[in-house]
Parts: C-alpha cells; sequence; structure tokens
C-alpha cells in the first residue's frame, strides 16, 4: 500500500467514524418497548425469575440473549437505560468492522472500494437511530452478519469441520428468532450442494448443524416447560398471519425513501460472479423479506429492515467494484472508469442517506423514531410519578394496572401490569383478532376481561398523568368527549395528587374505589 492509499483510507476511515458518530449522537433515543427487556431482567436480578409480573410465566419478550446480557450488567450495577444503548452503539460500530473485514477478506485487492458500504451505513438514519434504543436490534445484525461471514469463509475453504457458523447461527437466532431464517438460507445452499451438486457429504450437513439443533432445540424445550408454549408469547400477541396490504406499504415506504429502486437493478451484476457469498446474502435477504411480508412489517420505522442493511449495502459496494472492473476494461473508458465508479458511489450513499436528509413521515401505522422516543419520555415520568405515590403512601403499589405501552411506566412505577395488547397475557394473545388494524396491536382486552383480572386503573388515552391546563386533560373532563378507546370500564375517573391529575377507568365499586384512593382529592 502506498503512503497516499494509506492517507485515503484513514480519511475515509476519519470519515465513517465522523458520520456514525454524528448521526448517533443526534438521534441517540430509548423506546419503550427497551423497558420490557429491562423489566424482564430486572426481576430476574431480584429473584423472581424470567418474568414480567412476578408470579406470571408468560413469554413477553423476544430477545433472550439480550434480557440475560442486561441482567448481567444489572448485577454488577449498571443502569439498562445507559447499557443497552451502550452495547447498540459498540455493536454499530462492530457491523461497520466486520464490513472492512469481510470486503479484506472476499477481495482482497479491493482497495478504496471496502468503505462504500461502512459509508453508506454511517450516513444511514435507520442504522444509526437503531443503534440505540435500548432494544437488541444492532446486536442481533451483528451476530447475523458474523454468522453469515463465518459461513462464507467456510465455505469457501472448504472446512472440514463447519462448527463455527453454526454455533453462531445458534446464538443468533437465541438473541432474536428470525436468526432461524438466516440459518435457513445458508442450509439451502448447503443442502444444494450436498443433495444436487453432490459435492460434500450429507455427514458435512449433519455436523454443520448439530450446534443449531442442539442449542435452538434445547432453548424450545425450555420454553415449554417454563413457559408452556413452543413459541415466545409475543408472537401470537403480535402477528396475526399474511398481510400483503400493510406490508407492501411498509415495504415500499422503505424502497421509496432509500431510492433503492435506482440502485437494486446493479445487483444482477453479481450473478455472473458464482461466489457463495453473494447467493448466501441474496438468499438471506430473499427470505427475510419474505417474513416481513408475511407479519406485515413493524410498527417502528424501518427497525425489522436494519439487518438488510448491512447485507444489502455491502452487496451494491460489490456490484460497483464489478462494474468499474468492467469498465476499466473498455478501452475507450479506461481513463475515466475510476471517476465513474467514484461518482456512482457517492450515488448509492447519498441514497442511503436520503431518509436522514428527509426525516420521516409516519404513514400507515409506522412511527417515526422521534415520537418513539418522545413516547418513552412520557412513559417514563409516568412511571417515576406512580412510584412516587408509592413511596409517599398514597398507594400500596399492588394495585393492578391495565394499560397499553408496556414499557417505561411498568419499568419504572414497579406495579402489576396487564397489557392491553396482550404482550404479557395467554389470552389476550391468543384471542382472534376481528378486523385489522395498527401493526403488532391488534390484539385488544375486552371490558370484560378487564373487569374479570380488576384492573384498579385502566388505560383510557395511553397516558395517565396530567397537568391542570393540559389540552388532553381538558378534553378528557369534557363530558361530551367521545374519544375513549373501548377496552375500559366506564365511567371515567379522575383523582388529583402532589400537584397531578390522574385519569382512568376502574373496575372498583365505589365503595372500594374510595378506600383505594382515600388520600387523592377526587375530581370525578
Amino acid at each position: 500500500m502506498t503512503r497516499k492509499n494509506l492517507g485515503l483510507h484513514v480519511l475515509l476511515a476519519l470519515c465513517v467514524a465522523a458520520f456514525f458518530a454524528w448521526n448517533v449522537w443526534r438521534y441517540y433515543f430509548l423506546g419503550d418497548d427497551g423497558f420490557i427487556a429491562f423489566r424482564f431482567s430486572k426481576n430476574l436480578v431480584e429473584g423472581h425469575g424470567l418474568v414480567y409480573n412476578p408470579g406470571e410465566r408468560v413469554e413477553g419478550y423476544t430477545q433472550l440473549l439480550w434480557v440475560l446480557l442486561l441482567a448481567l450488567g444489572m448485577k454488577l450495577g449498571a443502569l439498562p437505560e445507559i447499557l443497552a444503548n451502550v452495547i447498540g452503539i459498540a455493536c454499530g460500530a462492530g457491523i461497520l468492522f466486520a464490513l472492512l473485514l469481510l470486503s479484506r477478506r472476499v477481495t482482497p485487492g479491493a482497495g478504496l472500494w471496502i468503505w462504500v458500504a461502512p459509508l453508506c451505513l454511517a450516513v444511514n438514519r435507520s442504522f444509526c437511530a437503531w443503534s440505540t434504543g435500548g432494544l437488541e436490534t444492532q446486536s442481533f445484525v451483528l451476530l447475523v452478519l458474523l454468522s453469515l461471514s463465518r459461513f462464507a469463509r467456510e465455505w469457501d475453504e472448504n472446512a472440514r469441520w463447519p462448527l463455527g457458523s453454526g454455533l453462531l447461527f445458534a446464538v443468533a437466532t437465541l438473541s432474536r428468532p428470525e436468526g432461524g431464517l438466516f440459518c435457513a438460507a445458508a442450509g439451502l445452499l448447503f443442502a444444494a450442494d450436498v443433495f444436487v451438486r453432490r459435492r460434500r457429504p450429507f455427514s458435512s450437513l449433519l455436523l454443520w448443524s448439530a450446534p443449531f439443533l442442539l442449542i435452538v432445540g434445547a432453548h424450545f424445550l425450555w420454553r415449554y416447560d417454563y413457559y408452556g408454549y413452543w413459541l415466545p408469547n409475543t408472537f401470537y400477541a403480535k402477528v396475526s398471519g399474511f398481510w400483503w396490504e400493510q406490508s407492501s406499504v411498509f415495504l415500499w415506504l422503505f424502497l421509496r425513501d432509500h431510492l433503492l429502486l435506482s440502485v437494486l437493478p446493479l445487483l444482477l451484476l453479481l450473478a455472473a460472479q458464482g461466489r457463495a457469498v453473494y447467493a448466501l446474502f441474496l438468499v438471506s435477504i430473499a427470505l427475510y423479506t419474505a417474513y416481513i411480508i408475511y407479519i406485515g412489517g413493524d410498527r417502528f420505522e424501518y427497525r425489522f429492515m436494519t439487518p438488510l442493511l448491512p447485507l444489502l449495502y455491502w452487496l451494491l459496494q460489490e456490484s460497483l467494484r464489478i462494474l468499474t472492473d468492467l469498465l476499466a476494461r473498455a478501452r475507450a473508458l479506461r481513463g475515466g472508469a475510476t471517476a465513474i465508479g467514484a461518482v456512482l458511489a457517492v450515488g448509492v450513499a447519498g441514497t442511503s442517506a436520503l431518509p436522514l436528509v428527509r426525516g420521516f413521515v409516519p404513514e400507515s401505522g409506522i412511527a417515526g423514531i422521534e415520537s418513539v422516543g418522545e413516547y418513552a419520555v412520557l412513559r417514563s415520568a409516568e412511571g417515576k410519578f406512580f412510584r412516587r405515590l408509592v413511596d409517599e403512601g398514597y398507594l400500596c403499589g399492588d394495585e393492578l394496572i391495565a394499560t397499553r405501552g408496556a414499557g417505561a411506566m411498568p419499568y419504572y412505577s414497579g406495579f402489576p401490569i396487564l397489557d392491553l395488547h396482550g404482550l404479557n397475557d395467554v389470552v389476550i394473545a391468543h384471542t382472534p383478532i376481528e378486523r385489522r388494524g395498527v401493526i403488532s396491536h391488534e390484539k385488544v382486552a375486552t371490558v370484560d376481561y378487564v373487569r374479570e383480572r380488576g384492573a384498579v386503573l385502566c388505560n383510557v388515552l395511553n397516558r395517565f398523568v396530567f397537568d391542570e391546563n393540559e389540552e388532553q386533560y381538558r378534553n378528557l373532563m369534557n363530558p361530551l368527549f367521545s374519544g375513549f378507546h373501548p377496552y375500559f370500564p366506564k365511567p371515567i375517573r379522575c383523582v388529583r395528587a402532589l400537584g397531578k391529575y390522574i385519569v382512568f377507568g376502574t373496575t372498583l365499586a365505589e365503595e372500594d374505589f374510595l378506600r383505594v384512593f382515600a388520600r387523592f382529592d377526587v375530581i370525578r
């Protein structure tokens, strides 16, 4: 490597690091869903087990390894609100580094091209934002990328003992169940080599799949023994079958906001290369996209598409490199091939950065990153206020709260919770939906079920605590207001304490209501 090339590599490394750091800082947030994992971790550390409400075994999480990792951090004295984002950001940086290593291994003479994919990710709004949020998103993406990269290496080297990738795929699947989809993509290529091309023995396929089957199979058996179901309760609560109308909108918005339809044709250049890693990444993208289509997408802005971003932009990077090499072979374009490639690389990076420039306008029930963060801030304040009510003797802390948004408010308050969308309730989660609604929030408790559970405070408008001068509070106090959700018992009640107003429905009879809220000023 010449001194000039070394200088360019250092400059590009600084640019990628600066863009990534700036955009992570710009979009840094905690989402409400992250606090769900925090609550499971907290209960585990406190000796209650992997439960949301002590004494109720319901698998209301989808990320076992993330919950265990946060529990370990909490045991050592770390705050999950900080630890989760520190790990997420570190994993985001790890993905950028892993792509560099992958490029150097697959195409050792690629030169400056190895920086295209990391640059695209460093300027991508979704990738940088979901490096925070308090969720396992980027740790899962890193595990998937490492699993696929390891498999490609074992494949190219015709490894005699291909155990590494199988083990990594198992770990990725414990991080999120979708890890099994990427393992399936690798398994399809492996099976084709065994049964179609007959280039590898069947024993090698068995050896490769053994770690995955043993580890993931053991987790399935443990889950059924501990929770009583083969799949997480979150799957039953959030996935209601094929929903093309919603998923088509979700995918279209993703393609539109990233201008991907203008650059995806470049991937056709990979077809003639015959590289296993290209086929592996493309099959992985296809399988995962089919899964997204089946479930209807996601409630949050492109969170579920984040695992595809490193694969997609690395493939586009390789396509640009191949195209430039082809142009360089043409005598008429030999002198300008590098310049053309550089312009195209900047163009692809520009498509990745477009959502960062334009922002996101919520559509079709998909919430933008900013609103997700703002909601968690609001609910965190409510949870801390409820804990203060317990500390100052207004409430006992064992009153059942029925609510939407089962993260920050339940975590900080510590109250027993009934999630109205069934996250931590088997009955709601297994109730068939009558009509499609907001993605992953379609199942909802009935008033009769809320009464059966004996909820003391029940969510009215996705929040409980108000200031007197707030417009929402004045609307709720208006006798003509009709914007109530159907799952809380009426009439609406309002009490005041510590300068705040709490608005809710309740299943309590009047005598019991006055006893429980004896220290409050009863407004209604």
